[in-house]
């Protein structure tokens, strides 16, 4: 049996090198196609977090023309993508700050199949100084009802148990 060198190749050789050339080849493509599905799942990311700025925007245009449209503009809002890859459990949201650790958070939620609607929550720091009260608010009215309501300082909620407690 004759030496293998550079100059000789077998039909073995040219084999084995083929199917390293073709490894290689499928690993080139699937990283592409990782990289491609990466880049694809960011852009639905962005474009959702902006989504839920505009939608909060619009909300709020619509709604609250006398409490936060007054207070809050478009570049307050931060935008925040679905919590799960379809958005069944919870659709993109948008949360501005109120300053003084108070909050409002916009979220489109899905009744059904076809029908959504607009949801404006406050989250206002409870008076016991742990947790947070969340209040949906419909509207201008409500909202300073509730803006009154805990103004006066009402502790019955903490001690009824409905404040929740400060992630970190």
């Amino acid at each position: 049996m004759p030496a293998l060198t550079d100059q000789t190749t077998t039909p073995f050789a040219t084999l084995l090198r083929l199917a390293a050339q073709d490894a290689k080849d499928r690993a080139a493509k699937e990283f592409a196609r990782c990289e491609e599905a990466v880049r694809q799942a960011e852009q639905r990311r962005r474009d959702q977090r902006d989504r839920a700025v505009d939608q909060a925007v619009e909300t709020v245009a619509l709604i609250y023309t006398s409490t936060l449209q007054r207070v809050l503009d478009k570049d307050v809002w931060t935008g925040y993508p679905c919590a799960d890859e379809d958005g069944r459990e919870r659709g993109p949201l948008a949360v501005a700050s109120l300053a003084d650790g108070a909050w409002a958070v916009h979220e489109r939620r899905a009744l059904d199949e076809e029908y959504e609607y607009d949801e404006v929550t406050l989250l206002l720091p409870c008076h016991c100084g742990i947790g947070y009260l969340e209040h949906a608010v419909r509207d201008d009215g409500d909202l300073l009802i509730t803006l009154d309501s805990y103004r006066t300082r009402d502790d019955r909620m903490c001690a009824a148990g409905l404040c929740s407690p400060r992630r970190r």
